[in-house]
């Protein structure tokens, strides 16, 4: 994994911005999603079966839990770069959640009294229910998104341009009808111009990297939102990922030995100084493709790493590998996949 993946990971870990994320991009602003019930949860969403096996590897995942109860799975899947099979991409990573759900209901199953054959069968009873997953992409790309944001976005269903008769147009609308379609959540930043339901530090972030491509628009953004003088460290250092700007790191050198840098940094001023020296060059295409490059890099990793696992039987080792980035990047060395 990458260093860029890894920040821009551990910025969106933090249970607070990863509910304002969701409320902000999906519910309008509702608060319906909230941080103090949000956990960690797998990753890695796995499938094999019939000689075969499929591995997702998505951003982030919480689960948002109340009381013993999980109410929903939230997954984020962030994008440099558009991807035109999204709708199946994600229709993939959420089968594969549920097929681990009723997986685990089958295992609880095993031995208890069923009513009928079926149940006896399939080791799941009518009142079993999955918990609802959700996906967000979030696309922070150089131009809009233009890729489909549905299943039937990427299908063809012009069956009336290719056959005479009226029954192919009764056949293409009848498919429409019949094959579900698939939609998907997309924070499309390249596009979005109102972010007033962030209620975070997600809606300075998201401002200001509207900002990108324009010095003055990026000088009068600074000059009327004061709020600039006063930002977390973290969300300074992911906008400068965000916008390729490398000369954020030194407010981080400079503050090093100020206590006031326990409160927040001056990113209005340094990013001022950084326009008056003609360092604010915006985003370059090139440093997108790299940081996808280096995700879609950190995703194969990581895949190779839960194959040979599952393949030694070791499911506590892939668990743990999950969650601690130190154990993973040790076995990452060990397996010589560093």
């Amino acid at each position: 994994m990458g260093e860029i993946d890894r920040k821009m990971k551990e910025y969106f870990s933090d249970r607070r911005r990863y509910a304002d994320l969701w409320n902000g991009s999906v519910f309008e602003g509702r608060q319906l999603v909230r941080g103090e019930e949000l956990e960690g949860d797998a990753t890695v969403a796995t499938y094999s079966g019939q000689g075969e096996s499929a591995e997702s590897i998505p951003d982030v995942v919480m689960k948002q839990v109340l009381g013993k109860h999980t109410l929903a799975v939230w997954v984020l899947q962030e994008q440099t770069i558009i991807d035109y099979s999204m709708p199946v991409r994600v229709m993939l990573d959420e089968a594969m959640r549920y097929h681990g759900q009723v997986k685990d209901i089958r295992r609880k199953n095993r031995g208890l009294e069923v009513l009928d054959s079926g149940e006896y069968l399939y080791h799941f009873r009518a009142e079993d229910r999955l918990v609802p997953v959700a996906t967000l992409v979030v696309y922070w790309g150089r131009k809009p998104w233009d890729g489909p944001r549905t299943l039937h976005g990427m299908m063809d269903f012009s069956m009336a341009s290719r056959g005479q008769g009226s029954r192919y147009g009764e056949l293409e609308e009848r498919l429409r009808e019949l094959v579900p379609d698939y939609p998907v959540h997309i924070l499309d930043l390249s596009a979005v111009e109102d972010y007033s339901s962030f209620r975070t530090e997600l809606r300075l972030l998201f401002e200001l990297y509207a900002c990108r491509d324009s010095r003055e628009k990026l000088q009068n953004y600074l000059d009327s939102h004061k709020e600039c003088s006063r930002v977390d460290w973290e969300t300074c250092q992911m906008l400068g990922v965000m916008m390729n700007i490398r000369e954020l790191e030194r407010i981080r050198n400079n503050n090093d030995n100020n206590k006031e840098a326990e409160e927040g940094v001056d990113m209005c001023q340094a990013l001022k100084e950084l326009i008056e020296e003609g360092k604010f060059e915006g985003m370059e295409a090139g440093r997108l493709e790299g940081i996808e490059a280096g995700r879609l890099e950190g995703e194969e990793q990581m895949a190779r790493l839960a194959q040979t696992l599952m393949a030694q039987g070791k499911m506590e080792e892939l668990k743990r590998a999950l969650s601690d980035a130190e154990y993973r990047r040790s076995l990452f060395a060990g397996y010589g996949m560093a």
